[in-house]
């Protein structure tokens, strides 16, 4: 059993010495440009409006992408806040 641990505390310390992923790299260039969409619609608007500016802007993304990192970093719109 004290083997089962060490190796964990290994894995994990492996886990963090890894360099950020691609996807990892381009998901927060995404949120800083949704954040920076959402700040300037006055925290109107929500993930499918997002999407849609992004979309004009020429960057190619999931709406469903969209809605996770905004669920990530705390942003949402202001029709979620009403209704919760």
């Amino acid at each position: 059993m004290q083997d089962y641990e060490g190796l964990q505390e290994w894995l994990l310390w492996l886990e963090r010495q890894r360099p950020p992923s691609k996807k990892a790299k381009v998901d927060a260039l995404l949120s800083e440009k949704i954040a920076r969409i959402h700040r300037d619609s006055r925290g109107i608007y929500g993930a499918p409006r997002i999407h849609f500016e992004l979309r004009t802007l020429g960057v190619r993304c999931a709406r469903k992408r969209v809605a996770r990192l905004m669920r990530e970093k705390p942003v949402s719109s202001a029709a979620a806040e009403v209704s919760s």
